[in-house]
């Protein structure tokens, strides 16, 4: 399988101004990206659909921020869905770096049990800063991948 999509994910509605600019800016720069006010129309059957997006994924890009989780402290049931599926699909296939958490809020980096030890890209200052950062990232993948 192909791996070709960026994929994003993000809590909706709370997070989609930021999911929707993140994923814009990396389509201009021509990387295909999937994320749900995109991928999802209306009558799919979601978690197949996701799940197929996260498959072909070469980068799930984690959206991070106070609205994760409810208000009891507990990651939202579809995020930790997609969070542990693209944990899974990394382990089964190898891949470095898989999930990049994109931290876009002044919450705390411990919010998600073994997301505190992966490095976020911090865009809770600027998104155009983290956005140069992200991109370093991905242009270091790709250049890693073709040798």
């Amino acid at each position: 399988m192909a791996r070709d999509t960026i994929f994003i994910s993000h809590a909706t509605p709370q997070d989609n101004e930021f999911s929707i600019w993140i994923a814009s800016r990396l389509e201009m720069l021509g990387y295909n990206t999937w994320i749900d006010k995109e991928g999802l129309l209306g009558g799919e059957r979601f978690w197949p659909t996701i799940q197929k997006a996260i498959e072909s994924s070469i980068k799930v890009l984690f959206v991070y921020s106070k609205n994760i989780v409810t208000h009891d402290g507990i990651l939202k049931p579809g995020i930790e869905n997609e969070i542990e599926y693209a944990k899974s699909i990394a382990s089964q296939h190898g891949l470095q770096d898989f999930i990049i958490p994109l931290h876009i809020d002044e919450s705390p980096y411990n919010l998600v049990i073994g997301l505190p030890n992966i490095n976020h890209i911090s865009f809770n200052d600027n998104w155009a800063d983290g956005l140069k950062q992200l991109l370093k990232k991905l242009k270091r993948m790709l250049f890693l991948k073709s040798r």
